[in-house]
């Protein structure tokens, strides 16, 4: 997952979603990104089965939902 800002930055993190003998792993992603002062451009979220999906519209201070196949960024 990279998140790309409006001054063109980005923030790279990965997950591992694969589960083991008693216990998962996480897949949430947590970007720490401090006092910035600005938006998110887009999120580029690369899935297991090679895709890759651009979400728009993700909120800066908010649990943002990214689901394969939907191309939007929901708030719960």
């Amino acid at each position: 997952v990279d998140v790309e800002f409006d001054d063109g930055t980005k923030a790279i993190e990965t997950v591992n979603a694969g589960d083991t003998f008693l216990s998962q792993a996480s897949r949430i992603v947590h970007f720490g990104i401090g006092r910035r002062n600005q938006s998110i451009k887009k999120v580029n979220v690369y899935w297991p089965d090679g895709s890759k999906e651009i979400f728009m519209k993700c909120q800066i201070g908010a649990r943002n939902t990214l689901v394969q196949n939907t191309c939007v960024a929901s708030q719960p």
